[in-house]
């Protein structure tokens, strides 16, 4: 008897707490007194909207105060509406702490005591208008999100043009819900002010304006970061095109003079570099062949799993004449013994040893005394490029500010596009000197991969730029892709860069005439020959067909070449006497 007595007085306890507590929930109330708007609407179609009211409540509270403001555009009779995004700059609370986020384009503001007065702004914009033709300003001057109700609400709207007053009404619930008749306001010039004494909960005010086609254009077709992507995009093109055509005068003066022997003091790897500015494996296939011809090697080729594989056997130190690269590469490969393979130089360690080399040799003909660029020509290209990636980058990053009024995202897209332009800029300037060059072969698909990305990279700037300025986006991809098509041809020769290109194409010219005369021996030459890809009829010629003695193998000069870059980079051959050339 006593446990149920005990039940019962428990229950009771709970339903009387329970009454008390939804009694003390009712007596929560939230107000928000004296809501004051100001909205700046500017030409772009973007707003400055600044709030101050205060807030009264019996204890915290969290509570959505504004809605998304919103621009509806009619084109052809068809209404269709922008996003807009918002952008919360400043936040200020006195008499209590506030906390505000954004989600979904809605502003929630967090308060802690129990009057505060809040003073907050913040930018929107939905982009430029890309069809003038009617538009439809909405913007909601009380969100209904509120679960409060509201007392006076003052707004102030300065418009960039003028408006017609029969054209300004007042809605409920929305941009298209029931007129408000008791909205008293006015139009003085470009600013309506008005007032509405007392909203309920969940109940919001709108203000509509009709404005005629193109207002959003009032202000001119390019303002802001339009201006400064299109007119710099075109000075930076001006600037470009004045540095090549004072480059490509200087040029005129070159005078080339054809030799029908090798360069003195250039091997077959050093005249690849000064053709086309690139080391390859085949110049160091080249080299090695260079070397056996002076007595330094002896080359055996064997059948290894995966294809030929080549021996090298060290006969003699290289002459006193060599250069530095050819004895530092040349004491790195023979430092543990006489005897070494392909396999030892396609190694971690073997393939170190050779991209030092290519390094050395680059260096050796970018920088003085053996420079064939002026140095100075060669930093007005890099300049151009530069500034070809510049337009490209300033369009996506005032696009990534536009879509979501974040610095971090402009910032991203500004560097994306930058670092963009700069890698096909360089990737263009190594297919130029490719497709200028008598010893390379054309690699077709590199053309059409580069070329695809072109136009995909200039595409995405055009279509980012058409959101703030109109057809004017195409400006900024045409002018970048002028300057990196121009960047090339700023690089000038110098004087010792020109006599050895006479040179390389004098000996060039030798080897491909059946009867032409050169001094240096059959075994000299062959290195050279298959450099410049002049090998393929060199078996034809009288007395060249047999295999050099620095050589055992079967293979003939044009062969062991194109296997001996193979088996130096590690591609596989199908057939052991392969004839393809580099």
């Amino acid at each position: 008897m006593r446990s149920l007595n005990r039940i019962f007085c428990g229950l009771l306890a709970a339903v009387i707490l329970l009454l008390f507590a939804g009694r003390a929930h009712a007596a929560q109330r939230t107000d928000i007194e004296d809501l004051d708007v100001v909205i700046s609407v500017q030409a772009d179609s973007s707003w400055h909207v600044e709030q101050h009211f205060v807030l009264t409540s019996d204890s915290s509270l969290q509570e959505w105060i504004n809605l998304q403001p919103s621009v509806d555009f009619t084109a052809d009779g068809v209404r269709w509406q922008r996003d807009s995004r918002l952008d919360v700059s400043s936040i200020r609370a006195d008499g209590g702490s506030v906390a505000a986020h954004v989600s979904d384009g809605e502003l929630c503001l967090s308060v802690s005591s129990e009057e505060t007065e809040v003073s907050l702004s913040f930018d929107c914009a939905s982009g430029a208008d890309g069809d003038p033709a009617g538009d439809l300003f909405c913007f909601a001057l009380a969100g209904n999100q509120r679960s409060m109700p509201a007392g006076e609400v003052r707004f102030r709207l300065h418009m960039p043009e003028a408006v017609q007053a029969d054209n300004v009404s007042f809605a409920r619930g929305g941009h298209a819900g029931e007129a408000v008749p008791d909205v008293v306001w006015n139009l003085e010039g470009t600013t309506i002010e008005g007032s509405l004494s007392g909203l309920e909960p969940d109940e919001s005010l709108w203000i509509r304006i009709s404005l005629p086609d193109g207002y959003f254009h009032a202000a001119g077709p390019l303002s802001g970061a339009a201006a400064l992507g299109v007119y710099g995009t075109l000075i930076l093109t001006v600037v470009v095109i004045v540095i090549w055509l004072l480059v490509k005068r200087r040029r005129l003066g070159g005078v080339v003079a054809a030799e029908a022997d090798p360069p003195a003091g250039l091997t077959p790897a050093d005249i690849g570099c000064v053709a086309d500015g690139a080391v390859e494996d085949a110049d160091i296939a080249a080299l090695l062949m260079h070397w056996a011809g002076q007595g330094s090697l002896q080359i055996s080729e064997e059948e290894g799993t995966h294809g030929p594989e080549f021996v090298f056997e060290r006969l003699a130190d290289l002459p006193l004449h060599a250069h530095e690269y050819e004895k530092l590469l040349f004491g790195e490969m023979f430092r543990d013994g006489d005897i070494i393979s392909s396999a030892d130089l396609r190694s971690r360690t073997g393939r170190q040893m050779i991209r030092d080399t290519k390094r050395r040799i680059r260096r050796r003909f970018s920088s003085p005394p053996d420079s064939t660029l002026a140095p100075r020509s060669v930093m007005l290209s890099e300049l151009c490029l530069f500034l070809a990636a510049v337009p490209p980058a300033l369009v996506l990053a005032v696009w990534g500010y536009l879509t979501s009024y974040a610095s971090a995202v402009a910032v991203l897209c500004g560097l994306a596009g930058f670092f963009s332009g700069l890698i096909l800029g360089g990737w263009h300037m190594r297919l130029f000197d490719r497709r200028h060059s008598m010893i390379r072969p054309q690699r077709s698909w590199a053309n059409i991969l580069w070329g695809l990305l072109l136009v995909l990279y200039l595409a995405a700037t055009a279509w980012a730029g058409a959101a703030f300025c109109g057809w004017y986006c195409l400006i900024p991809p045409a002018g970048s892709l002028i300057m990196m098509l121009l960047a090339p041809g700023c690089r000038l020769r110098t004087e010792l860069g020109m006599i050895w290109c006479g040179q390389i194409v004098g000996l060039w010219s030798a080897l491909l005439e059946k009867g032409k005369k050169t001094t240096g021996s059959d075994s000299m030459l062959i290195p050279y020959a298959c450099v410049l890809r002049c090998s393929r009829d060199w078996p034809k010629r009288k007395g060249r067909g047999r295999k050099p003695d620095w050589y055992s193998g079967r293979r003939t000069p044009p062969e062991l070449h194109t296997a001996l870059r193979d088996s130096i980079a590690g591609r596989e051959r199908r057939s052991r006497h392969a004839g393809t050339e580099n």
